[in-house]
């Protein structure tokens, strides 16, 4: 059987909490990993809670792992928001495509940013149980 290290289990997700508030974030992220979190969830989908959750990152960024996506619908603007989270993290140790959104289209230059080591993981998201089929379609690609 295939077996692979994923890492920490618990993250502190940013929807809705972080917006563009950099001074809440800070407080939160600090505490986080006070208490020992390491994995920071966030998206473009979640307004301004990329650049609040980089900015609250940038002193301690070694002590922390990102997952982010990529919510577009096409490689262009896919492009755009992992160029913007390079600009708010340094790096992202973990992308996804968000709700499936093109992923067909995104899974190509997203795979090459990997392979480049300027990625390390890649997955894909949904919430919806009608397209958990085409979600495991789309993760026997990245795994």
């Amino acid at each position: 059987m295939d077996q692979r290290q994923l890492g920490p289990v618990i993250g502190l997700g940013t929807y809705k909490t972080f917006l563009d508030d950099e001074r809440l974030a800070a407080e939160v992220v600090g505490a986080a990993l006070d208490a020992g979190a390491t994995v920071f969830d966030s998206s473009p989908m979640y307004g301004a809670a990329e650049a609040s959750l980089g900015s609250a990152l940038r002193a301690r960024r070694g002590d922390a792992m990102v997952a982010t996506k990529i919510w577009a619908d096409s490689v262009e603007e896919g492009r755009a928001q992992y160029a913007a989270q390079l600009r708010a993290f340094g790096r992202v140790e973990i992308e996804q495509v968000h709700n499936l959104a093109a992923w067909r289209e995104q899974l190509g230059w997203l795979e090459a940013e990997r392979d480049a080591g300027r990625i390390d993981r890649l997955g894909v998201t949904h919430w919806d149980a009608g397209r958990f089929g085409e979600l495991e379609q789309a993760a026997s690609g990245v795994l």
